[in-house]
C-alpha cells in the first residue's frame, strides 16, 4: 500500500508540508497540495530580566532587550462571592500605599453586571473602599 508523505522546508521564517495519501485498488485518496506554517519569528535567546519588543515596524521584526523597567505597571486581584477587584498600581508600588486603582465588577444573579472605580486607595483597603 503506498501512502507518500513529502516534507519540504525552507528555512528560516516558513514551513512548507505536503501529504499525499493513496490507497492503491480502492477510490480513496488524498492530497493537500501544500500547508504553511510560520516558523522562526521568535528571535532566540535572550537573557534573564530581557523582554521581547518590536525591533521595527515590519511583521515579525522582534528582538530580546534589557527592559528598561520604564513605568511598568503591577496588578492584583481577588474574589469574593459575585464580586471581582482587580487592582492597578505604578510597578514598585506596596499594597499598603494609597496609589491603587481598584475595579469592582458586580455580577448578579440575574447576570446584569455592574462596575465601579475606586481611586488612590491602599489595595489591602479593596473590600471597604469607596467605589462609584
Amino acid at each position: 500500500m503506498g501512502a507518500p508523505i513529502h516534507f519540504t522546508m525552507v528555512f528560516p521564517t516558513t514551513l512548507a508540508v505536503t501529504v499525499a495519501v493513496e490507497l492503491p485498488g480502492t477510490p480513496l485518496s488524498f492530497k493537500a497540495s501544500l500547508v504553511t506554517v510560520r516558523t522562526g519569528w521568535m528571535p532566540v535567546g535572550g537573557a534573564l530580566g530581557q523582554a521581547l519588543r518590536k525591533k521595527s515596524a515590519a511583521d515579525y521584526d522582534a528582538e530580546w532587550a534589557d527592559d528598561g523597567g520604564g513605568g511598568g505597571v503591577i496588578h492584583r486581584g481577588s474574589t469574593a462571592g459575585n464580586v471581582s477587584y482587580c487592582g492597578t498600581a505604578a510597578a514598585g508600588s506596596a499594597e499598603n500605599t494609597a496609589v491603587w486603582t481598584i475595579t469592582r465588577i458586580t455580577v448578579a444573579a440575574g447576570g446584569s453586571v455592574a462596575v465601579a472605580t475606586a481611586s488612590a486607595v491602599k489595595w489591602t483597603d479593596f473590600l471597604t473602599a469607596s467605589y462609584s
